[in-house]
């Protein structure tokens, strides 16, 4: 299986962040997108392309018959929204038919807190044929993206606004420093993801759930898994939704 990895960040290593996210005071004033990907590149051997500006459709290159994995790691509904919009573009040049060939994986956290979501349809109609064979194995084509699941993603949150207008929202890293965020819930969050996406490719057994939710106040995880009980109480349908379809010969 051929794999190609794009790095899209556009900001700079800043002192704060050598605290936070294991850079060297060297790489401060760096492009953290350009100084992973030196980093990443070396370990894995593997090309990884870079882009230092936020996120735009024309960054994704898919080919015929790719599939295209979207990992947010962010931390505002803007940022969301432009993922978001690019699935929305890809599901139009489709015409809204056939099977998802951009799939959205979102890793968010609060204070000690926090959630990895991974889905493609962007309203429920899409879902309808989520389930085309009803066993009890659960095959499944499709799932609810992040902001189906949780609509208040792409919502600007007032914590967003913490901050000065100088300084603008406040970050992970200075969440850390003034004591606000747990110093293991982004290292817990980025586990769980590295572990979907291994289930999703590597993984004989292949991917079993759609969201997955920690607490670190009580050391808990807990996760929706691959039904269609599960997809239509995540996105408030009822179960016949899918039912219906799957009985069709």
């Amino acid at each position: 299986m051929k794999v190609n990895l794009t790095f899209v960040d556009p900001d700079v290593v800043e002192m704060k962040n050598v605290f936070r996210q294991n850079f060297g005071e060297a790489e401060v004033g760096g492009h953290k997108a350009e100084l992973l990907a030196l980093r990443y590149a070396a370990a894995w051997g593997q090309s990884i392309q870079v882009h230092t500006a936020r996120f735009a459709r024309e960054m994704l290159q898919l080919e015929y018959g790719d599939l295209g994995v979207l990992i947010g790691c962010v931390d505002n509904a803007a940022a969301r929204r432009s993922i978001a919009d690019v699935i929305d573009q890809e599901t139009r040049l489709r015409g809204g038919e056939g099977l998802p060939r951009i799939w959205w994986l979102d890793c968010g956290n609060g204070a000690d807190t926090g959630q990895v979501l991974f889905g493609a349809a962007r309203n429920v109609r899409q879902l309808q044929f989520a389930f085309p064979y009803f066993s009890d194995q659960g095959f499944c084509v499709n799932l609810p993206a992040p902001d189906l699941q949780h609509p208040d993603l792409l919502e600007t949150q007032p914590e967003e606004n913490l901050a000065q207008p100088s300084q603008g929202n406040v970050s992970c890293a200075e969440q850390l420093l003034i004591g606000d965020q747990s110093p293991s819930i982004n290292v817990t969050v980025a586990n769980i993801a590295a572990t979907y996406l291994w289930r999703l490719f590597a993984d004989p057994k292949g991917l079993t759930t759609f969201a997955t939710y920690c607490n670190l106040n009580v050391l808990s995880t807990r996760s929706r898994y691959i039904t269609p009980e599960a997809v239509a109480h995540a996105v408030g349908q009822r179960v016949k939704l899918f039912k219906v379809h799957a009985s069709r010969k």
